[in-house]
């Protein structure tokens, strides 16, 4: 309906993008072979994770960052700089030499590279939605905003489908050895792709129409701390929710049908990839009943799902049965889909146009480092002390219910904010148009 080559470039930076970020979490097995010398397998996977949880500790630097230049610059000109630091890191990483090789430095370099990584990426999703948001003047924003986050998960299916053609093709011992490293090295290729087509993503009409309207603000990071901070804050846990159960589901959900359930590496990521796979293809369609209704409905429906049946699904799961498991796999997916289809409309309406990719982006990405970098580890820890089958299932409801209860109560204190109200930024959007 609204499909172009500007948002189709916009889609493809953020396919490309979480594509490098993720394939790291599909090859812990080999890159804990390649850069730690541990004996015990629980640590060494521990460290894994923990050196994949740091990718997220940059995003709110990156954010900040990012959203000063997209406020400032222009959204796009932000935008056209994520996808080329994220894939240049990504291609370090595949020709990162060993620990064997390198000793201590191999494992330091690596997470200078995540920290890259996550610096790029934290630029990008809510750099994407708002200038969608805006290009397309705030219509069909619950379909925008789904697709958009629709778009990672594609990323990260490309992912899976990449790192298992590898294993497929290549035997065992050459992909502990060095075939590990192509998906990584895939990614330049593949970003130099995704650059040409973020060639038809640009605002530069809309943000020259902006500044003559006064529109824009001299310190946006300052104004957004100093004038937004109950609905920064607001934002930060409304994304919580979305952040641990979709780490949940891509990232520890592999590992837990790995090391706890005894299927193989590739079948437990074909099981996450269907789901995956299913949450990418529901959420857009789910996105367009939060352009008919509130959002905040749906998004409440979707957390209100995953603090009755987690203790349940868990408990299922502990009955090795094939079917059970898709089973809980695919209620999560469509829990996820509800979550994930009303964020950005949420998110997009607490802030105005002068520090708008800041808001977004600050919030998004704030709760994605806190939640979605803790959720495995975590989740490790109390599969590993907590004998009963249902203990994750608890945490994650346990959690659900923290974060739905604090912002309940922050939105109380806030005014949110409607774009269609805001007389300054409909001129810009009919100029534009």
């Amino acid at each position: 309906m609204f499909v172009n080559k500007r948002y189709l470039g916009a889609l493809v930076g953020n396919i490309m993008q979480f594509y490098d970020f993720t394939i790291y979490a599909f090859l812990t097995t080999e890159i804990s072979q390649a850069f730690f010398n541990f004996q015990n397998k629980f640590l060494s996977y521990f460290v894994v994770f923990s050196i994949f949880a740091s990718g997220y500790l940059a995003r709110p630097l990156g954010s900040i960052i990012f959203g000063y230049f997209g406020d400032k610059k222009g959204r796009s000109n932000a935008l056209s700089k994520t996808i080329i630091i994220s894939a240049m890191a990504t291609f370090a990483i595949g020709i990162l030499p060993n620990y064997q090789s390198i000793g201590l430095l191999a494992p330091i370099m690596l997470i200078l590279l995540r920290l890259i990584q996550g610096l790029a990426v934290s630029g990008e999703e809510g750099g994407a939605v708002v200038l969608l948001f805006e290009r397309y003047a705030f219509k069909h924003k619950g379909v925008i905003g789904a697709s958009v986050l629709s778009s990672v998960l594609v990323g990260v299916i490309l992912g899976i489908v990449v790192c298992s053609t590898t294993s497929h093709l290549i035997s065992s011992h050459s992909i502990g050895a060095w075939a590990w490293r192509l998906p990584f090295i895939l990614s330049l290729p593949l970003g130099l792709a995704a650059i040409l087509l973020r060639f038809y993503l640009n605002d530069f009409k809309l943000f020259a129409i902006a500044e003559q309207n006064n529109v824009l603000v001299q310190q946006p990071t300052r104004t957004l701390f100093r004038n937004h901070s109950r609905a920064l804050l607001y934002g930060f846990f409304i994304v919580a929710i979305y952040s641990m159960t979709t780490s949940l589901l891509i990232v520890h959900m592999p590992y837990y049908l790995n090391v706890h359930l005894h299927f193989s590496h590739d079948v437990s990521l074909m099981m996450v990839a269907v789901a995956i796979l299913l949450i990418a293809g529901l959420t857009p369609l789910v996105g367009k009943y939060c352009d008919l209704f509130n959002p905040e409905s749906v998004y409440r429906f979707g957390t209100l799902g995953v603090i009755a049946l987690s203790p349940l699904l868990f408990y299922a799961l502990s009955l090795h049965q094939l079917y059970f498991i898709m089973t809980v796999l695919l209620i999560y997916a469509c829990l996820i889909a509800c979550i994930s289809s009303a964020i950005f409309s949420i998110l997009v309406g607490l802030f105005p146009f002068g520090v708008r990719y800041s808001g977004v982006s600050l919030a998004f990405n704030l709760g994605v480092t806190v939640f979605s970098s803790s959720t495995p580890l975590a989740l490790m820890s109390v599969e590993k002390y907590y004998t009963s089958s249902v203990a994750p299932g608890i945490y994650m409801s346990l959690c659900a219910v923290l974060a739905l209860m604090i912002s309940h109560c922050l939105k109380k204190k806030i005014s949110v904010l409607r774009f269609n109200e805001h007389d300054q930024e409909k001129m810009i959007y009919q100029c534009e148009g």
